[in-house]
């Protein structure tokens, strides 16, 4: 989610040069997956073309995103129950920390994405 300015350059440079729809929404989709709302959303909306294929690929990385929260919260569950059963491990304590945190990266960009359009 943390990409480099270069990156997003070369991302629009793809999706305007795509030929088919179905490379369009291919690069819609890593757009709003990998960058930053504030990068790309006045370029994406000013486009009608644009525009009208975002509610499809909004929905499909709010899909993808949710799944992966989900498998998250349950490795969280899975890290407590081994602690619980084997005992503290700073390892397993800094594991469950780093899921915390990813879930709230999760919910961010859900959040971000969902005030798209």
């Amino acid at each position: 989610m943390g990409k480099s300015k270069e990156e997003f350059e070369l991302a629009i440079d793809n999706l305007k040069s795509s030929k088919t729809e179905d490379e369009i929404l291919s690069h819609l989709t890593f757009i709003v997956k990998g960058f930053n709302i504030s990068l790309y959303k006045n370029i994406l909306i000013s486009n009608p073309y644009y525009k009208s294929l975002l509610e499809d690929v909004k929905e499909d990385v709010l899909f993808d995103l949710n799944k992966l929260k989900e498998v998250i919260e349950e490795e969280i569950l899975s890290i407590d129950d081994v602690l619980k059963k084997e005992g503290d491990s700073i390892k397993l304590r800094d594991l469950k920390g780093d899921c915390i945190s990813l879930s709230y990266e999760i919910d961010n960009k859900i959040s971000e994405i969902k005030s798209l359009i």
